[in-house]
């Protein structure tokens, strides 16, 4: 579930703040809040190390803006070739 709601935004950049040994997870410029405290406590309760999940987020992210910039291409691809 945790990946579902990752996934199903469209632009999503996330930042992690860690305050005296409490990691909390902040969205920016996402439709879903993953704020949320049952949020953090499911993330939390995972076995994965920090970095991992990090490393899984960081490709994530890349990955969207990957395709954004491949359906630009063929957009001005398409309305040059119009011309």
């Amino acid at each position: 579930m945790l990946w579902r709601d990752l996934t199903q935004v469209t632009h999503i950049k996330l930042s992690l703040f860690s305050r005296q040994e409490q990691h909390t997870l902040v969205s920016t410029d996402s439709y879903k809040s993953c704020s949320s405290p049952l949020f953090l406590s499911t993330l939390l309760s995972f076995s994965l190390p920090l970095s991992l999940l990090l490393v899984v987020v960081s490709l994530n992210t890349c990955l969207v803006y990957s395709t954004l910039g491949v359906l630009f291409h063929n957009c001005c691809w398409l309305l040059l070739k119009q011309l």
